[in-house]
């Protein structure tokens, strides 16, 4: 099927469209029209779905945790690629909230007792739903949105003298795919203080051997902590 792009069209779980120049949202940019590309109606009733049947009234909030993180994360990993995504987490983030609230109401007692019960405030969020900080239901406006660069357009991969330019490129995206299995290896965990890597705190890449005394740039020697318990690790020491 052909269809117009101010029409918009979904591709790969994203709808693709173009649409008026809002100056609130676009502002570094001259053009009439800007590329919206964010995820899919579709893709976010069939998520709302799979939410509505994992926080049921009979399943314990431990159950529930254990059921639905994987899924947010695999979701948001999936479309942290654009920017306008963090939008659509921020109400997806509501919709949790709303759910377990119902779920909540399976206990009886006083609704601010419940409340207290079944969650915690972070330095991050005042809210989020769980037992601990190791034990809470994941938030997806949490996860960073990926910023991809664009090409600049006067540089061509064939001259030898835009070479350093596309070097540098590369060596950009090696450390990023390096820095995103570090992060896979500890399940997305500070190893510091045991709470997520996407609280929005900065994360750096810490040598467990220094590198002053020979170690290594490695995925045995690396480990990605909080900016904060990286600075406890290396001067507490």
């Amino acid at each position: 099927m052909i269809t117009h792009i101010k029409d918009g069209f979904d591709f790969l779980g994203f709808n693709i469209k173009r649409c008026k120049h809002r100056p609130r949202l676009n502002k570094n940019t001259d053009q009439e029209t800007v590329l919206i590309i964010k995820p899919s109606k579709k893709g976010i009733n069939k998520l709302k779905v799979s939410i509505c049947n994992i926080i049921s009234k009979d399943k314990p909030i431990e159950r529930i945790i254990s059921d639905i993180n994987p899924i947010l994360r695999g979701w948001g990993e999936h479309k942290r690629v654009s920017y306008h995504s963090q939008e659509t987490f921020i109400t997806l983030d509501h919709y949790v909230y709303v759910k377990m609230m119902q779920w909540l109401k399976r206990y009886k007692g006083s609704k601010l007792r419940k409340i207290s019960r079944y969650t915690l405030s972070t330095h991050t969020r005042k809210w989020n739903w769980g037992l601990s900080t190791k034990l809470k239901i994941l938030n997806l406006a949490e996860i960073p949105i990926i910023s991809l660069r664009p090409l600049k357009l006067d540089k061509n991969p064939y001259l030898i003298d835009h070479m350093v330019y596309f070097n540098k490129r590369r060596e950009k995206l090696i450390h990023a795919k390096f820095r995103r299995a570090i992060y896979k290896k500890f399940k997305h965990l500070c190893p510091g203080c045991g709470e997520s890597l996407y609280n929005g705190e900065l994360v750096e890449l810490h040598h467990v051997i220094p590198k002053k005394i020979g170690g290594k740039y490695s995925m045995e020697n690396i480990q990605p902590l909080h900016q904060i318990c990286h600075q406890k690790v290396t001067y507490g020491k």
